[in-house]
C-alpha cells in the first residue's frame, strides 16, 4: 500500500480498488471497481455493479469471491 496522496505514477504497476456495501435486510456490496495503472496509464479495468439492485435477489453474491473473479480478471493465471 501506499499513501493515497501518492497518484499513479509513484509505482510502475499500480491497482486501486473501491467497494460500496449497502443495507437491505442484511449487508451486500453494491459496487466493486478496480483499476490497473502501469506507468501512470490505465491498463485494466474490472468492474462488478448491482447498485440498482432493488428487488433483485442476485444482488446477495460472496464478495469474496466476486473480488478474486474481479483480480483473475485482470491478472489472468
Amino acid at each position: 500500500m501506499i499513501d493515497p496522496e501518492a497518484g499513479v505514477t509513484a509505482c510502475p504497476l499500480l491497482t486501486t480498488y473501491v467497494a460500496n456495501w449497502r443495507w437491505d435486510f442484511t449487508m451486500y456490496m453494491a459496487y466493486a471497481q478496480m483499476v490497473v495503472y502501469r506507468d501512470g496509464a490505465e491498463v485494466g479495468k474490472a468492474v462488478y455493479d448491482a447498485a440498482g439492485g432493488g428487488g433483485r435477489f442476485d444482488k446477495w453474491i460472496n464478495a469474496d469471491e466476486k473480488v478474486r473473479e474481479l483480480v483473475n480478471q485482470l491478472f489472468p493465471g
